[in-house]
C-alpha cells in the first residue's frame, strides 16, 4: 500500500492507492450498486458487446485487508458468484497468473465496463483515475484498452482546462457533468 502522505503513486501498469481515498471508495460502491447493468449487457445478443471487463479485488494471503485490483474477462455467472479469466499478471499478490480462471463474488468487484455500439458504460474507478492523470501519464496508456475508450473525452476535458500555453490548470470533474462518460 502507498504511504498515507501519498495516496496515489503512478508507475507503469500499476497504481498504488491508499485505502483511505473516499472518492475511490465511492466509485467502487457505485460499481457494485450498478453491476446488474454489466450482467444484463452480457446476457443480451444486441447490441453486440465489443469489449468488457470486471475489476476484482484479490486479497493478499499475508494480509487479507490489502491486495490487488485486477481485470477479469470471459465472466460466467452462477447463483453462488462468478468466475472469469484473469487479464493481468499480479504485481505482488502471490499464487495468480494471467490466464487463470478465478472465482469471485460481487463484494470483490471494484469496477466494470463494457462497450456496445461504440458507447462506453461503467468504468467508475477508471473515470476517477483518468481525471487524476497528467497528460504524460494518460499518453502511456491511451492506445490500450480500456483507456482508449476515454481518449476523446480526456482530450476534450484537457482542452477545457488548459491555461495559457496549453498547461493543465485543473482536471477535476463531477460525475454529474453530461460530458463525463
Amino acid at each position: 500500500m502507498a504511504d498515507a502522505d501519498q495516496p496515489t503513486v503512478y508507475t507503469p501498469n500499476i497504481l498504488w492507492l491508499d485505502g483511505s481515498d473516499a472518492e475511490m471508495a465511492a466509485a467502487v460502491r457505485e460499481s457494485q450498486r450498478t453491476f446488474d447493468q454489466y450482467r444484463d449487457a452480457l446476457s443480451r445478443t444486441l447490441p453486440v458487446v465489443e469489449d468488457c471487463g470486471v475489476k476484482v479485488f484479490f486479497p493478499s494471503q499475508q494480509n487479507p485487508a490489502a491486495g490487488e485490483h485486477m481485470w477479469v474477462n470471459e465472466v460466467a455467472f452462477d447463483p453462488n458468484g462468478m468466475v472469469g479469466t484473469l487479464c493481468n499478471d499480479p504485481g505482488w499478490v502471490r499464487g495468480l497468473t494471467c490466464g487463470d480462471r478465478v472465482p469471485f463474488t460481487l463484494d470483490r468487484v471494484s469496477d466494470w465496463f463494457f462497450v456496445a455500439g461504440g458507447v462506453l458504460q461503467g468504468g467508475f474507478t477508471l473515470k476517477l483515475l483518468f481525471r487524476r492523470f497528467t497528460p504524460e501519464q494518460f499518453a502511456e496508456c491511451r492506445n490500450d484498452a480500456p483507456a482508449c475508450y476515454f481518449a476523446d473525452w480526456y482530450d476534450q476535458q484537457l482542452a477545457k482546462r488548459s491555461g495559457p500555453g496549453g498547461t493543465l490548470t485543473s482536471f477535476s470533474q463531477s460525475n454529474d457533468d453530461p460530458s463525463y462518460p
